[in-house]
């Protein structure tokens, strides 16, 4: 397995377009359903929603894989790797399981990348809480999905492909923390929100996009 390249890391400030996390975990907290029910339901509402036109089945698989903690450790930026309290908090062991959801026949997460943050897959990560501004939807932006931060230890790796408009496949892979404000242990983390991918000359986090790269974190994973 080739050696993987840290990830960089962009911390959530106030006033950077996401609510603190604070806020996203007490609307978790109010859901009346119990974490995994409402887990799966968002997971496969999303799913079905995204069914590409024409096509008469969306596949879904939802599984718990077992992957090695020193790997996974190793995609996060040099000062999380090094933070002894964020591995104590968490309990980081040798091995560790993932939650995994995986859909095909779907579409969606497309639209150009760029620091408007305008793609869907960038809105999803991103700009959590922020309100839908499509034609005809409702809601705020990830805050369904946000119930996946509550099924483990915060962590969310977001990964998709997709056509662009070059017709071309083109990876997206990104991570995103959540932990609780006032217990935070991600490295000068005022707001309890982190983001991993390949940070912009301005330090903003964006998705990572080159294949091979995307490809071995997968493995990896």
């Amino acid at each position: 397995m080739p050696t993987l390249k840290p990830l960089d890391i962009e911390i959530s400030k106030p006033g950077k377009n996401t609510v603190d996390s604070d806020f996203i975990l007490k609307i978790l907290g109010d859901f009346k359903q119990k974490p995994i029910d409402t887990f799966v339901r968002e997971g496969l509402q999303n799913c079905l929603d995204a069914r590409i036109a024409g096509t008469r089945e969306v596949c879904v698989v939802i599984d718990i894989v077992e992957g090695d903690s020193k790997t996974f450790l190793s995609l996060l930026d040099n000062k999380t790797q090094k933070n002894t309290k964020w591995q104590k908090a968490h309990n980081v062991q040798k091995r560790h399981k993932m939650l995994v959801l995986r859909d095909s026949c779907t579409t969606g997460l497309d639209g150009d990348l760029g620091p408007n943050l305008t793609s869907k897959f960038e809105k999803l990560v991103y700009k959590i809480g922020d309100g839908k501004t499509e034609v005809g939807a409702g809601g705020s932006y990830g805050l369904g999905s946000t119930i996946f931060s509550k099924m483990g230890i915060g962590f969310v790796a977001f990964y998709t492909q997709v056509k662009n408009k070059q017709g071309k496949v083109e990876k997206r892979f990104a991570i995103a923390c959540i932990e609780p404000k006032n217990n935070a242990v991600i490295t000068g983390s005022p707001n309890g929100v982190a983001w991993w991918g390949k940070n912009d000359s301005r330090g903003n986090s964006a998705p990572v996009t080159d294949s091979r790269r995307n490809d071995n974190i997968v493995k990896s994973l």
